[in-house]
């Protein structure tokens, strides 16, 4: 859309929001939002809760515009999407990124339209697998070719090396990094350097470990944790999720400003129990980190979970603390693949009480569920991103104290 169209745009909305007066509370919804923090922050992710707002459920054709916090008039139009996460077929939840400087509460409207603007996508999350074929002995044979699948029932057949799965499982990447997991009994998680702002991890072919125009994968996990992958940990025991009875793909968002993957593992047995595990990873428009979050169902009292950084000998010491209500760790050196500096951070809020583990393969931190349940983040930067972090400890440790302070949304009608 070219920017006279957007001030059309814009403007249309305006005076059709003005002359509806006696629709204006259904067509208008104002809203601030607050920086917890006491320095700016960019691209922030500001989630909403669509019943909050008193929207219709079946539908969310609305544009979001800033405010004037005097006036309460329209403003500059902001992207934003609305989001189905509990997939029942209704938008649950509005989603967008703003700048804030510190301490501030900025102001914004949300107008009904009937036409709503496809934004730039800045995200996407996919699995890619191989049809028409079969599995021969851990090998998919007779592929006809791939396609995309926005859910699906893994077969049990998959295993490394099988071929069935394009760059061995789901990908999630955004305009500043790429993420992989793969889709077998390893269950970790890599990393993809970015040259480029462009999505394009669904178009490769090439050998993806050689450095190309679009950037290259930069992690050799091995027999660690990778960067960010979850574990069970126990008497110095670590277990990743490498068992099931079935599993389950879902892409529940794949938006312009943040794709979100679900996978569902139905009977993990680990350290003696048995319990279903919901893991999902969501990544950000103009962020490098993966929000990741893990819920445990059944016989889960008392199980510890892990997760961590790869040990290289390029990057042996580990810098942590903590800031924000969250313990941040990070390794920088020259340990990508190819032998290039690669930083990779861990944010893990203090309400899991997090704590230092020793492993020859790891990093390793224990993170103790509540309910069930964690949420924590990590995050990376390579040599050759096409945008460069300064400081790469400041960005870990504002990643999650973003995480643990998020910006505060007040209703104001």
């Amino acid at each position: 859309m070219t920017l006279f169209m957007r001030i059309s745009f814009a403007f249309i909305l305006f005076i059709t929001a003005l002359g509806c007066s006696g629709n204006r509370a259904a067509d208008t919804h104002h809203f601030s939002v607050h920086n917890q923090l006491d320095y700016s922050v960019s691209d922030a992710a500001v989630r909403i809760d669509l019943t909050a707002l008193a929207l219709p459920l079946s539908d969310c054709r609305y544009v979001l515009f800033t405010s004037d916090d005097a006036t309460g008039a329209q403003g500059s139009e902001i992207p934003s999407q609305c989001d189905d996460l509990n997939g029942d077929g209704n938008p649950d939840e509005l989603f967008f990124l703003a700048d804030f400087g510190p301490d501030e509460t900025r102001s914004f409207i949300l107008v009904r339209a009937d036409f709503v603007p496809e934004y730039e996508n800045r995200t996407q999350a996919f699995l890619r697998v191989q049809t028409g074929g079969r599995f021969v002995d851990g090998r998919y044979v007779d592929g006809t070719g791939h396609e995309m699948v926005n859910h699906f029932d893994i077969p049990n057949e998959q295993v490394q090396g099988s071929g069935w799965a394009h760059m061995e499982g789901p990908v999630w990447e955004s305009d500043m990094v790429g993420y992989r997991s793969y889709l077998d009994a390893r269950n970790r998680i890599d990393i993809f350097g970015k040259s480029m702002p462009e999505l394009v991890l669904d178009t490769i072919t090439q050998n993806y470990h050689q450095i190309h125009p679009w950037g290259t994968d930069v992690l050799v996990v091995g027999q660690s944790l990778g960067l960010g992958s979850v574990a069970a940990v126990h008497n110095g025991e670590v277990q990743t999720i490498n068992n099931w009875s079935s599993r389950r793909f879902e892409v529940p968002v794949n938006g312009p400003l943040r794709s979100v993957i679900r996978m569902t593992y139905n009977d993990w047995n680990v350290f003696g129990r048995t319990v279903d595990v919901i893991w999902e990873v969501e990544i950000h428009a103009g962020n490098r980190y993966t929000e990741q979050r893990v819920s445990l169902l059944g016989d889960s009292d008392g199980l510890t979970l892990g997760s961590g950084i790869v040990k290289h000998p390029p990057a042996r010491v580990l810098h942590s603390g903590s800031f924000g209500n969250a313990l941040y760790a990070w390794t920088s050196g020259d340990q990508s693949d190819q032998g290039h500096r690669l930083d990779m951070g861990i944010v893990i809020p203090e309400r899991y009480t997090p704590a230092h583990l020793d492993n020859n393969a790891t990093h390793l931190f224990s993170i103790t569920p509540i309910d069930g349940k964690i949420t924590y983040r990590y995050t990376s930067a390579w040599e050759f991103d096409h945008t460069h972090v300064g400081d790469f400890q400041q960005h870990v440790r504002e990643t999650g104290a973003l995480l643990t302070n998020p910006p505060v949304v007040r209703i104001l009608n």
